[in-house]
């Protein structure tokens, strides 16, 4: 009966094992960058959400037309650069917004590609605390990657 036990227990494991390889190949993980590694031309207007992020081949940088961003309507942009530094423009990217302390439902608004790596979008912010924005880019013949992005409403 131990034999079988123990055998039980290392098949569980290796089960284990494998799922977890599995489920971890499925997305990039985002990797934070610091403040000196934004790009000039990063920041249009306004302020900087959080440092940049690095999710697999690529680098997403978001800033806010509004400084601090307040409750009320707000544009968002997103700035999308490849490994090799350049502008990424053949993407389709989204915003998803809501709080982390509460949620207000789905609240996703597509970004227009204004050129450069830039996409932008207008969204409505309607509590102060804190928020955060998924930013969704999605390129052909590639999986689409998400990059999280912290901040505070005042």
């Amino acid at each position: 009966m131990t034999i079988l036990r123990v055998m039980f227990s290392i098949v569980l494991l290796i089960s284990a094992g494998v799922i977890a390889s599995c489920s971890a190949s499925a997305a990039p993980t985002a990797t934070p960058l610091g403040l000196g590694d934004v790009p000039s031309g990063a920041v249009i207007n306004g302020q900087l959400l959080d440092a940049g992020q690095r999710i697999g081949d690529l680098s997403v940088w978001v800033s806010t037309d509004l400084t601090p961003p307040t409750i009320g309507r707000t544009v968002l942009d997103a700035l999308v650069v490849d490994d090799q530094g350049q502008p990424v423009n053949d993407a389709k990217v989204s915003f998803d917004i809501d709080m982390t302390n509460m949620s207000h439902g789905v609240n996703v608004t597509a970004a227009t590609n204004v050129g450069g790596g830039h996409y932008t979008g207008e969204v409505r912010l309607v509590m102060m605390g804190p928020w955060r924005v998924i930013v969704v880019v999605e390129r052909p013949n590639r999986e689409p990657v998400r990059a999280r992005f912290n901040f505070e409403v005042h």
